[in-house]
Protein backbone atom coordinates (compact mmCIF):
# COMPACT_ATOMS: atom_id res chain seq x y z
CA UNK A 1 0.00 0.00 0.00
CA UNK A 2 1.39 3.41 -0.93
CA UNK A 3 1.44 6.47 1.34
CA UNK A 4 -1.69 8.08 -0.09
CA UNK A 5 -3.68 4.83 0.20
CA UNK A 6 -2.60 4.51 3.84
CA UNK A 7 -3.60 8.11 4.53
CA UNK A 8 -6.97 7.56 2.85
CA UNK A 9 -7.62 4.50 5.01
CA UNK A 10 -6.71 6.43 8.20
CA UNK A 11 -8.89 9.38 7.15
CA UNK A 12 -11.87 7.17 6.26
CA UNK A 13 -11.68 5.23 9.54
CA UNK A 14 -11.33 8.36 11.66
CA UNK A 15 -14.11 10.32 9.96
CA UNK A 16 -16.59 7.44 9.52
CA UNK A 17 -18.72 8.86 12.33
CA UNK A 18 -18.91 12.17 10.46
CA UNK A 19 -20.07 10.29 7.32
CA UNK A 20 -17.00 11.55 5.47
CA UNK A 21 -14.48 9.73 3.34
CA UNK A 22 -11.48 11.03 1.48
CA UNK A 23 -12.15 11.27 -2.26
CA UNK A 24 -9.45 10.33 -4.77
CA UNK A 25 -7.04 13.26 -4.57
CA UNK A 26 -4.75 13.80 -7.53
CA UNK A 27 -3.49 17.24 -6.52
CA UNK A 28 -1.03 17.90 -3.71
CA UNK A 29 -3.41 20.54 -2.32
CA UNK A 30 -7.03 21.41 -2.82
CA UNK A 31 -10.50 21.40 -1.38
CA UNK A 32 -13.62 19.22 -1.28
CA UNK A 33 -17.06 19.35 0.35
CA UNK A 34 -18.94 16.46 1.91
CA UNK A 35 -21.95 16.21 4.28
CA UNK A 36 -21.75 19.82 5.42
CA UNK A 37 -17.95 19.78 5.79
CA UNK A 38 -15.65 21.99 3.76
CA UNK A 39 -12.18 20.45 3.80
CA UNK A 40 -9.03 22.12 2.53
CA UNK A 41 -6.03 19.83 2.35
CA UNK A 42 -2.38 19.61 1.45
CA UNK A 43 -0.05 16.65 1.38
CA UNK A 44 3.27 16.49 3.18
CA UNK A 45 5.86 13.74 2.77
CA UNK A 46 4.04 11.15 4.90
CA UNK A 47 0.92 12.99 6.03
CA UNK A 48 -2.13 14.92 4.93
CA UNK A 49 -2.88 18.17 6.68
CA UNK A 50 -6.49 19.26 6.47
CA UNK A 51 -8.50 22.18 7.70
CA UNK A 52 -12.12 21.10 8.17
CA UNK A 53 -15.00 23.48 8.77
CA UNK A 54 -18.63 22.59 9.30
CA UNK A 55 -21.51 24.99 8.91
CA UNK A 56 -23.03 23.90 12.24
CA UNK A 57 -20.04 23.32 14.51
CA UNK A 58 -16.47 24.56 14.45
CA UNK A 59 -13.15 24.63 12.59
CA UNK A 60 -10.57 21.89 13.07
CA UNK A 61 -7.02 21.47 11.87
CA UNK A 62 -5.91 17.83 11.51
CA UNK A 63 -2.78 16.01 10.49
CA UNK A 64 -3.31 12.45 9.21
CA UNK A 65 -0.22 10.25 8.93
CA UNK A 66 0.48 7.28 6.68
CA UNK A 67 1.02 5.12 9.79
CA UNK A 68 -2.66 5.62 10.73
CA UNK A 69 -2.31 8.34 13.37
CA UNK A 70 -4.75 11.23 13.27
CA UNK A 71 -3.73 14.28 15.24
CA UNK A 72 -6.11 17.11 16.06
CA UNK A 73 -3.71 20.04 15.87
CA UNK A 74 -6.21 22.64 17.09
CA UNK A 75 -9.85 23.65 16.98
CA UNK A 76 -12.12 26.58 17.66
CA UNK A 77 -15.14 25.91 19.81
CA UNK A 78 -18.00 27.92 21.25
CA UNK A 79 -17.11 29.66 24.47
CA UNK A 80 -13.35 29.82 24.09
CA UNK A 81 -11.41 33.00 24.65
CA UNK A 82 -11.13 35.31 21.63
CA UNK A 83 -7.31 35.19 21.82
CA UNK A 84 -7.40 31.44 21.26
CA UNK A 85 -9.58 31.87 18.18
CA UNK A 86 -7.27 34.56 16.85
CA UNK A 87 -4.18 32.40 17.45
CA UNK A 88 -5.88 29.45 15.77
CA UNK A 89 -6.87 31.57 12.76
CA UNK A 90 -3.30 32.87 12.46
CA UNK A 91 -1.93 29.32 12.57
CA UNK A 92 -4.35 28.12 9.89
CA UNK A 93 -3.32 30.99 7.60
CA UNK A 94 0.38 30.36 8.32
CA UNK A 95 -0.07 26.76 7.19
CA UNK A 96 -1.51 27.95 3.90
CA UNK A 97 -5.24 27.51 4.40
CA UNK A 98 -7.74 30.31 3.91
CA UNK A 99 -9.06 30.13 7.45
Amino acid sequence: MNTREAIKRAFDEYFAGYRMSLPELSESAGEFEQNGWDVQYKFGVDYLECYATHRMTNDRLYRIYADGRVELVDSTTDGVLPDHDRNFSDEVRRRGFRG
